[in-house]
């Protein structure tokens, strides 16, 4: 009955589906909105082809496989959510004194004009007040801020609209996966790094009581321990990624005793990938630690696929001292098993899908 009413006050259906393009794997999720928490109704993923996203996009590459995703799974028309892969969105972070909204827009056009090589014209600009701080008895704005090339959004826009697609908002990684993982622990003093590891890239969003307090990309993922297998075992790059997703294991220190020798071997072949990505996680948790009334981290959130190794939520901990989990975000129904049960490679298409509802 009450869905009913809703479909009426809403007449137009709310988009709930997303594309997550990568650079290994595109990602497609719809999500039922008409229950209490969302229910994943289908999940599409397709192998990306290398090049998708150079200087430019590679449209004939790209609009191929959305073509077969569209075709298989009756996509056409589909009102979808995504976010631009690549370095195509520039985003920064900054204080500005408290003024209006009129004044604002003008002093975050003004940054935008520091780090961006391209006119304002040519660009589209958003901004978003994640909070207020007190500093010296004045107030300031906590920024976030985003810049793409209008280009790059028409071009992206017109190649799904060729795959029978439809594209109604472009949205920020941040924002994603801050919009999954935001019920988790909202309603406490804790402070909660989530850490969204993907192939070459990784997202830091730094939440409490469910706000963003503070987001930073940085240029290492999952591929780093690719290549350390790959190095290893003196392997190919598409051969060691493979070995890693069926067989990869991270031993605990603990669990060492009686490890057969093709499993410590494992082991030791991620452990060169392992130790970068996670000094570069380490490093980004003290430049947050730096910043103006940034209040220590209590807790961490790891996503991506990288999370599927068995170990490394207790390998993370262990280096950061801090506690770490993948966690299974209540803002979702998940099915117990199956293709519809919680995968965290999955987490950026997720949070994407929940932008509407």
């Amino acid at each position: 009955m009450m869905r009913k009413i809703y479909q009426k006050i809403i007449p137009r259906k709310i988009p709930s589906a997303a594309l997550d393009v990568g650079e290994r794997e595109i990602k497609f999720v719809y999500l039922d909105p008409w229950h209490a928490v969302p229910e994943i109704t289908t999940v599409a993923r397709y192998p990306a082809p290398p090049g998708v996203f150079g200087e430019v996009i590679n449209e004939e590459l790209l609009v191929d496989v959305l073509d077969d995703m569209v075709n298989e799974y009756l996509l056409a028309g589909t009102e979808i959510i995504s976010a631009l892969g690549g370095n195509k969105v520039v985003t920064r972070q900054i204080n500005l004194p408290r003024m209006s909204a009129k004044k604002l827009n003008k002093a975050v056009l003004q940054e935008v004009e520091k780090f961006m090589p391209v006119p304002l014209d040519e660009l589209f600009v958003r901004h978003l007040v994640l909070d207020e701080n007190a500093i010296d008895n004045r107030k300031e704005l906590n920024i976030l801020i985003a810049a793409a090339p209008q280009a790059t959004v028409y071009q992206y826009h017109a190649l799904l609209k060729r795959a029978g697609l439809t594209l109604v908002a472009l949205d920020l990684p941040a924002l994603a996966i801050w919009r999954l993982y935001r019920n988790e622990h909202a309603a406490s003093d804790n402070v909660i790094a989530i850490f969204e590891i993907g192939e070459t890239k990784t997202c830091l969003v730094i939440t409490k009581k469910g706000r963003m307090k503070y987001t930073r990309i940085f240029p290492v993922g999952g591929s780093l321990l690719t290549r350390s297998m790959s190095e290893a075992y003196g392997i190919d790059l598409d051969s060691a990624r493979k070995l890693k997703e069926s067989e990869g294991v991270i031993i605990n220190e603990n669990d060492l005793a009686g490890v057969a020798a093709d499993k410590m071997r494992i082991d030791l072949s991620l452990r060169d990938g392992l130790g970068e990505l996670l000094r570069e996680m380490r490093r980004s948790l003290e430049y947050y630690a730096n910043q103006f009334n940034a209040e220590p981290v209590d807790k961490v959130i790891l996503s991506g696929g990288t999370c599927n190794l068995p170990g490394f939520d207790v390998f993370v901990s262990e280096a950061l001292g801090l506690p770490a989990e993948v966690a299974r975000p209540a803002s979702l129904s998940f099915a117990r098993e199956g293709e519809f049960s919680f995968d965290p490679s999955l987490a950026m298409a997720y949070g994407l899908a929940l932008r509407e509802v």
